[in-house]
């Protein structure tokens, strides 16, 4: 998984020196060591690179497949932050492409995952918080529990030891009366 992430970044480096082609090669690399590695977020997102290389040289058709590729894994693993960027960049594809049609429908689809994401992710931090916050109060009580007893250990001990006195008080009054 390391090596395909280490292509990847290659990948990266060449397409902003616009060497499409090395860009291209090592993004492959990195979708052939994902997939030997089983790690499908990382194959959709390289998938999603080279679609976006393919709208900088031009060749929308070509990125428009791989765009599709992308979506299909992506959706098969529930991996909703690659869905907008793939519809995002479908839209772009499309508009350069001289679709507006297309593009306008995309640029749809990109608002409405991405908003569905954010909820997503909204609602994950916010059970999480929550979660947290149950936790902490859970823990609050222990330790208040915790306390309690100590208290109710401690009057024990002394009432004991007052009854320990007294008994030998009493005893001590009547052995010397």
């Amino acid at each position: 998984a390391r090596l395909g992430l280490s292509y990847n970044n290659i990948g990266i480096v060449y397409k902003y020196l616009k060497d499409y082609a090395k860009s291209i090669d090592y993004y492959n690399l990195s979708i052939r060591c994902s997939q030997a590695a089983g790690d499908m977020f990382t194959v959709a997102a390289n998938q999603n690179n080279v679609a976006n290389v393919y709208v900088m040289k031009g060749d929308y058709i070509k990125a428009l497949e791989l765009y599709e590729k992308a979506l299909e894994v992506s959706k098969k693993i529930d991996a909703n932050n690659m869905v907008f960027e793939i519809y995002d960049g479908m839209a772009d594809a499309y508009m350069k492409k001289g679709d507006l049609k297309k593009a306008y429908e995309y640029r749809l689809k990109f608002e409405e995952s991405k908003g569905k994401f954010i909820t997503e992710e909204r609602s994950k931090q916010i059970n999480e918080l929550q979660a947290k916050y149950e936790s902490e109060k859970k823990e609050a009580q222990i330790r208040e529990l915790k306390q309690k007893e100590m208290l109710q250990q401690a009057n024990i001990q002394r009432k004991n030891l007052v009854i320990i006195l007294i008994i030998l008080l009493l005893v001590g009054v009547m052995l010397t009366g």
